[in-house]
């Protein structure tokens, strides 16, 4: 059942710094967001794809701004 309270995949980052950056830009424009996955990709600090992967999750009524975020915040790092 799909509500707007279930979380959802928003990006997927292969370091834990990047990830923090993206779930800090989400926290502070007010999108409550979680990282997934972040302790098995520091811990063993290798690549174990897909395993390695850190997911940033965002409730499914967020992702459009959730979306355009970390879209425009892309955009000025180029």
């Amino acid at each position: 059942m799909k509500t707007d309270n279930n979380l959802v995949v928003i990006a997927e980052y292969n370091n834990d710094f990047n990830a923090n950056i993206g779930l800090t830009k989400l926290r502070e424009a007010g999108i409550p967001a979680i990282l997934n996955n972040e302790t098995t990709a520091n811990v063993f600090g290798v690549p174990l794809a897909p395993y390695d992967t850190i997911r940033l999750l965002v409730l499914r009524a967020d992702i459009d701004r959730a979306r355009d975020i970390l879209a425009s915040s892309s955009s000025e790092e180029e």
